[in-house]
């Protein structure tokens, strides 16, 4: 059903949803935008340009206001502001992203690195990673000012997606 509102040839690749389930960010991976939809009336709110095709992962912030995107052929994170429906920061990150995972306590960002392109940042360069992006002096709230801190965790292999877990 939504791929025909996302746009044919689209190829969403993945979904995330809000706290409440009521908005959705769609990575769509065969064109230059992502899609905000409304889960409950099933429209397209907006279609935001990344630049770039090749989104992978999307999530939204624990308080909803931003909504993530990673483009693996660019090997960014691009962070939308959900009220303006405009970018308001990029991340670099390891080769080739994927999925991801936030932690809401400690305001870091974990991003896998597929490493299947060989474009990416010069500050995050190491095939099959985990990215970690820190922001924890910023928080969500202000993306558009967060100047992130960055590691990298060697993993093996083609990794594709993070999951966190709490005790």
């Amino acid at each position: 059903m939504y791929k025909r509102q996302v746009g044919d040839g689209s190829a969403p690749y993945s979904i995330g949803l809000n706290e409440d389930s009521s908005l959705g960010i769609v990575a769509n991976n065969q064109v230059t935008y992502a899609s905000i939809i409304e889960t409950t009336s099933n429209k397209v709110r907006s279609n935001i340009d990344l630049g770039s095709k090749g989104a992978r992962g999307a999530a939204f912030s624990p308080d909803g206001a931003t909504a993530f995107v990673t483009i693996e052929d660019i090997s960014e994170m691009v962070a939308i502001d959900v009220e303006s429906l405009s970018i308001v920061n990029r991340f670099p990150t390891s080769p080739g992203p994927r999925g991801f995972a936030i932690d809401p306590d400690t305001f870091k960002m974990y991003i896998a690195g597929f490493s299947r392109t060989g474009k990416g940042s010069a500050m995050l360069s190491t095939p099959n990673s985990v990215s970690v992006v820190n922001l924890s002096t910023t928080g969500f709230s202000i993306m558009a000012d967060a100047r992130p801190s960055f590691e990298e965790v060697t993993v093996g292999a083609g990794p594709c997606s993070v999951t966190i877990f709490k005790d």
